[in-house]
C-alpha cells in the first residue's frame, strides 16, 4: 500500500509546488499527474476491482489533459486566448483534481475496509468529509472572486487553497505511512 501512496503523494507534491524559470514550470503539473496516475494504477493492480479507484483514473486522465491545455496556453501566451476560456479550464482543473483525489481516498478506504481495519477506515471516513466540505467552500469562493474581481477573496482563497492542500499531502502521507502487517494489524 505504501509504494502507490508514496507515488500519489510525491505527484500530488510536484502539482501543488512547483519552480517556475520565469513564466514556465520546470515540472509542469500534468508531470507530477502522470506520477499519481502511476500511484493509482499501482493500488489498482494489487488491490483489484474497488470502484473508487478506476474513478480515480477516469479523473487523473481527466485532469491531465486539462493541465496539458493550460500548460500549452501558458507557453502560448494568455493574451491570445478568451479571458473567460482560461477561467472555465481552470475551474475545471479545480473540480477534476477535487475529485480525482476524492476517488483516491475514498479508494483508500475500501481498501482499509477489505483488510477489516475499520478504525482507520473511519478515520479517513472523517478526513474525506472535511476534505469534500473545504474544497466545495474552496471551488465557490474562487469562482465567485475570479468572477466579480474581488482581489482579496482570491487571495485569500489562494492561501486557503494552500492550508487545504498541507493537509490533504499529510493526510496522503499518512497512507504512505501506514504499516500493514499480515493485512490484518496496522500501526501508523
Amino acid at each position: 500500500m505504501g509504494e502507490g501512496y508514496s507515488k500519489i503523494f510525491w505527484g500530488l507534491f510536484l502539482t501543488m509546488f512547483h519552480i517556475n524559470l520565469g513564466s514556465i514550470q520546470l515540472l509542469p503539473n500534468f508531470i507530477g499527474l502522470l506520477i499519481v496516475l502511476n500511484g493509482i494504477k499501482q493500488m489498482l493492480y494489487k488491490y483489484e476491482n474497488i470502484k473508487e479507484l478506476k474513478n480515480a483514473v477516469a479523473f487523473c486522465y481527466m485532469s491531465i489533459i486539462i493541465e496539458f491545455i493550460i500548460f500549452f496556453i501558458k507557453l502560448i501566451s494568455y493574451e491570445g486566448i478568451a479571458l473567460i476560456f482560461n477561467l472555465i479550464i481552470i475551474e475545471l482543473g479545480i473540480i477534476s483534481d477535487f475529485i480525482m483525489i476524492f476517488y483516491i481516498l475514498s479508494g483508500a478506504v475500501r481498501i482499509l475496509e477489505r483488510l477489516e481495519l475499520t478504525i482507520a477506515a473511519n478515520e479517513y471516513i472523517k478526513n474525506i468529509r472535511i476534505f469534500t466540505v473545504l474544497y466545495s467552500i474552496l471551488c465557490i469562493i474562487l469562482a465567485i472572486s475570479v468572477s466579480f474581481n474581488f482581489e482579496i477573496i482570491a487571495v485569500l482563497s489562494i492561501i486557503f487553497w494552500i492550508i487545504i492542500n498541507i493537509w490533504l499531502l499529510i493526510i496522503i502521507r499518512g497512507l504512505k505511512n501506514l504499516k500493514i502487517d499480515d493485512e490484518v494489524n496496522y500501526t501508523i
